[in-house]
């Protein structure tokens, strides 16, 4: 199976104010309680939305088996030879790789992806039938969700998956003039996809917290 493609909504002051200095604090200087912290608020959210628990594939007692594998209370080994009980320095590299590799993009999905609205956040735009009408309609769309043209917003050091570029302001006003070029689409079901994608533009045009990323999954 190919890579997969998605547009999602993302709060950029929770992961610059709170995500990122939680993991710098982890991953330059061995302190996680910060980090845990927020695995803990992760459990809460997850509790309170149950849907999105199964979605991810993450509840409480596998965040709990977090916690405990990042403290070393839980024993893990990513590859049956090394182990995060390991005493001579590995272990720590081991818990690093762990909440980089392995809860990152899960916190961030919990935590910078708003979902208070009502607003489905992320829009999948691999599989979407919308892509054809957005190709055939505007180069600057396809060049842009098939990274032959780059957002301006940076590459976010955590991802949402295997990779995320962020738009910024400039990028965002550019694909809402593209989708303005535009009638929208006939068929219902299409119609409500582009409703969708026009949505989430405006919430992260309206919002100073709120940029669009492009992630790979």
């Amino acid at each position: 199976m190919g890579a997969e493609v998605q547009v999602v909504l993302f709060n950029r002051r929770i992961y610059k104010e709170r995500v990122l200095p939680a993991y710098k604090l982890f991953l330059e200087k061995d302190n996680h309680t910060s980090l845990i912290e927020l695995l803990r608020e992760c459990i809460q959210k997850l509790d309170a939305n149950p849907r999105l628990a199964e979605e991810l594939l993450w509840n409480r007692e596998i965040i709990e088996d977090d916690i405990g594998i990042l403290t070393g209370t839980v024993y893990y080994s990513p590859d049956g030879n090394r182990s995060n009980q390991d005493k001579n320095g590995e272990s720590d590299r081991i818990k690093r790789e762990y909440a980089r590799e392995v809860l990152a993009s899960n916190i961030l999905r919990v935590l910078c992806v708003p979902r208070e609205k009502g607003l489905n956040p992320t829009q999948d735009m691999t599989n979407n039938p919308l892509i054809h009408y957005l190709y055939g309609r505007s180069k600057w769309i396809k060049d842009v969700l098939t990274f032959a043209r780059p957002v301006h917003g940076k590459s976010l050091e955590l991802a949402l998956g295997e990779s995320s570029e962020a738009f910024n302001k400039q990028d965002i006003q550019e694909f809402t003039a593209e989708l303005d070029k535009m009638p929208k689409p006939d068929d219902p079901d299409l119609r409500k996809e582009f409703n969708k994608l026009r949505a989430l533009l405006s919430a992260a045009a309206e919002n100073p917290d709120l940029t669009l990323v492009l992630s790979i999954t």
